[in-house]
């Protein structure tokens, strides 16, 4: 009994410092998810090191006014989507000037597929 009972909390406790040692995506900082961002659209779009280094310049850009605008949690939910999406063209707008017509559908055609993978994995 005494055996069975510190196996269920030995179990219990290499559960929990499991998942405490998972990256936590929401604390990362706006050069870290610029950082992330960068290489992911360098990879998908084999892009050279001069757009690569202004990829992540306007990465950065964006990752702050994000992070600042989701800690203003005192607006309204649809006031921050509002001001998120805002964003987000605001961003397009840019990196359409950056790439390639051709990039920038690739870019696009990406960023969709990653939002169906994120929406996959919150169900």
């Amino acid at each position: 009994m005494k055996t069975k009972l510190l196996f269920v909390l030995l179990s219990m406790f290499m559960g929990i410092t499991m998942v405490n040692a998972q990256p936590r995506r929401g604390n990362m900082s706006a050069e870290d998810i610029a950082k992330r961002q960068t290489s992911q659209t360098v990879e998908a779009l084999n892009l050279n090191k001069a757009t690569s280094e202004k990829l992540y310049q306007i990465n950065l850009k964006y990752a702050e006014k994000m992070k600042e605008a989701f800690a203003d949690r005192s607006s309204d939910r649809e006031a921050m989507r509002d001001e998120m999406m805002s964003i987000r063209d605001q961003k397009n707008k840019e990196l359409k000037q950056l790439f390639t017509k051709e990039q920038f559908e690739k870019y696009q055609k990406h960023q969709q597929e990653m939002m169906q993978q994120r929406r996959g994995m919150r169900r």
